[in-house]
């Protein structure tokens, strides 16, 4: 399966990813952000989609929800740290199977 294009990404929707550092995340309309870890430190980084003029590392594949009300800019980066660690807790083991699937 082809991945999702940046003209068909929703602002503010939850996706299943193959990204350098996670594979879900949210997109913000500009990159999208996921849950990182490196020497032992959890925290949300950036990344750009693929088709970017830089050659993101991020290929979509599906939505998986949906934050209502969130807003980067804003500062409600610890809104989308929970969301996005519940859903991890949840499904990650699925949706990580379940990426497996898709094109690499």
């Amino acid at each position: 399966m082809k991945y999702i294009p940046i003209s068909e990404l929703k602002l503010n929707h939850i996706y299943l990813v193959d990204g350098r550092n996670y594979f879900i995340a949210l997109w913000n309309g500009r990159e999208f952000i996921g849950i990182r870890e490196k020497f032992g430190d959890t925290f949300l980084s950036e990344e750009d989609h693929w088709d970017t003029e830089n050659r993101g590392t991020v290929k979509p594949y599906r939505e998986i929800d949906k934050l209502e009300d969130y807003c980067h800019a804003c500062g409600d980066d610890s809104k989308l740290f929970d969301y996005l660690k519940k859903i991890e807790d949840e499904k990650g083991s699925e949706l990580y199977e379940e990426l497996k699937r898709y094109e690499k």
